[in-house]
């Protein structure tokens, strides 16, 4: 079964010892899911998100994660193992979730498998020319029977749409709220919390990982999802370097000020 690992921050710095720390685990902990890791990456910081809504057929663009908490999303992992207690399991293998947290999310039962061909676009990154962003599809709430049949009508041409534009690359549907569980780790307790890290009826119902030329297209990308009619989409752009590299980066700089 596949599930979705948030990596959350709440918006405190870590100090330069947890940086230094978590930087030299982080390895350690790919590693040791690589046998159950479909695809990861960090995003950009939360000043780089756009929030996307279209009311009465005007798209509305805030600034901002879709949540205005000082927590927000860090980044992802979707693994693919055989139990949620595996999944829990690399959740809290995650430097981050030491001092911050981690959000293990099941998708939706009736998801296909992401095919050969999507894992290899997935790992190859975006062609050149083009910026991967993350979708997050955010409800509101529970939504009405007219406006979930709405989504489910009009969302297959959607996704076939923007197939079709090769703009599309990966995505899911998760389960509801209550099927999450929040990860944090504290000294040697694995502490398990039931639902998202965020207690309001704002939660995550899915993602969708797009390549695009702009921000302005994945912005308009996320205003044409039939969600966005009804609920949001947050628009995140990927950082540009993998956990791998990010890591590299904190190790070389630590070398050149130690030389």
């Amino acid at each position: 079964m596949r599930y979705l690992l948030v990596v959350c921050s709440d918006g405190l710095r870590a100090s330069d010892a947890e940086e230094e720390l978590a930087g030299k685990e982080l390895l350690s902990h790919i590693d040791g899911i690589a046998d159950i890791d479909v695809y990861g990456h960090p995003l950009q910081g939360p000043a780089e998100a756009k929030t996307v809504r279209v009311r009465d057929r005007q798209t509305l663009v805030t600034d901002g994660p879709f949540v205005e908490t000082r927590e927000h999303i860090a980044g992802f992992d979707v693994v693919d193992c055989e139990s949620r207690d595996r999944a829990i399991e690399a959740a809290a293998s995650h430097p981050l979730a030491w001092f911050h947290r981690i959000e293990v999310w099941p998708l939706a039962s009736d998801q296909e498998e992401w095919t050969a061909e999507t894992r290899q676009r997935l790992q190859d990154g975006p062609a050149e020319g083009k910026q991967r962003y993350l979708m997050l599809i955010c409800s509101d709430g529970i939504p009405t029977d007219e406006q979930r049949e709405t989504m489910h009508r009009e969302l297959p041409a959607y996704v076939d749409r923007l197939t079709a534009a090769g703009a599309h690359v990966a995505g899911g549907r998760l389960e509801h709220a209550d099927a999450a569980v929040t990860v944090r780790v504290r000294g040697p307790h694995t502490l398990i919390t039931d639902g998202p890290f965020v207690e309001a009826k704002e939660f995550l119902a899915g993602f969708d990982v797009i390549d695009c030329d702009s921000f302005d297209e994945a912005v308009a990308v996320a205003a044409a999802h039939p969600v966005s009619w009804f609920h949001a989409i947050e628009v995140r752009p990927f950082s540009p370097q993998s956990c791998e590299q990010l890591v590299q980066q904190q190790a070389d700089a630590s070398l050149a000020a130690s030389a």
